[in-house]
């Protein structure tokens, strides 16, 4: 993936055939990561991964639009998926999250 990837989530029930992308939100991976968390804590029911934004895949690579989960099975993403406003008013800021990141990865 290039440096201009964009993130979003993908979300679903616990094994449910496909997943949801958010097609309201991208960002940095950074934010993806923060934001995944915030999407968690508030639906703890669901299956949440931080995934590439629809526009930032590679067109014929085999895991364009399927998460590969950890049974092995790649499970197909559908673009219908949205964040609600409360999650998108937490979403973090860009350098902020990076910065957190920087600080907790060593």
């Amino acid at each position: 993936m290039s440096a201009q990837t964009t993130w979003t989530l993908a979300y679903r029930k616990p094994r449910a055939n496909r997943f949801q992308r958010a097609t309201n939100w991208s960002g940095t991976w950074h934010q993806a990561r923060e934001l995944c968390g915030i999407y968690v804590d508030a639906n703890p029911g669901l299956e949440v991964w931080y995934v590439p934004s629809a526009a930032s895949e590679r067109p014929g690579h085999e895991d364009t639009g399927n998460i590969l989960v950890e049974s092995g099975r790649r499970v197909r993403i559908r673009e219908t998926g949205e964040l609600p406003a409360e999650i998108l008013a937490q979403v973090p800021d860009a350098t902020e999250a990076a910065e957190r990141y920087g600080k907790n990865a060593y």
